[in-house]
């Protein structure tokens, strides 16, 4: 099997974003005008209108391009996933996620993250705490469990400040 030049361009593409997103646009821009169904060149077309133009609804065209020209393309339901937490369609991102956990090859303790900052998102965090605790025990390499652990610690930083403002809410309600 050979690299197409769509393939060739999204390469170019992928290896200067997001440092240089003009070279990165550029090359996208070429990758899609010679293969529009190219999954990963719309892909990366929607991180970066997600990302760097804060174009959600252009966002969301790109990664639904993705999805239907290869349902197998991994990277699409991580960012896609992010997408719809981003703009708080929970149900939408959890229905994302449970696709992606059935395909091969895709980082499960990714999209258990994922999970986790939709319970966040939504004030479970002790599900969340739960859930990323699970993707800990899922997760392959060093960075990600560093990842992890910072997560658990920001969860439980938010939740000792939240407590101490409920107590200080709660006894300015008394005193009045």
């Amino acid at each position: 099997m050979s690299i197409s030049i769509a393939d060739t361009y999204y390469l170019k593409a992928v290896s200067s974003y997001p440092w240089q997103v003009e070279a990165a646009t550029e090359n996208l821009n070429f990758a899609l005008s010679y293969d529009e169904n190219h999954a990963q060149a719309n892909c990366l077309m929607g991180r970066l209108h997600m990302e760097i133009l804060k174009d959600f609804e252009g966002a969301e065209f790109y990664f639904e391009q993705a999805i239907m020209n290869d349902l197998q393309y991994i990277d699409t339901y991580k960012w896609f996933s992010l997408l719809k937490i981003w703009t708080g369609e929970f149900d939408k991102a959890r229905k994302i996620i449970d696709y992606g956990m059935k395909i091969k090859g895709m980082d499960k303790a990714l999209l258990i993250h994922r999970k986790a900052l939709i319970c966040e998102a939504q004030g479970y965090s002790i599900a969340a705490q739960k859930l990323l605790v699970y993707a800990m025990r899922c997760s392959l390499s060093e960075s990600y469990v560093t990842f992890f652990k910072d997560e658990l610690s920001r969860i439980q930083t938010k939740l000792k400040a939240t407590k101490k403002l409920d107590r200080k809410l709660r006894e300015n309600q008394v005193a009045v």
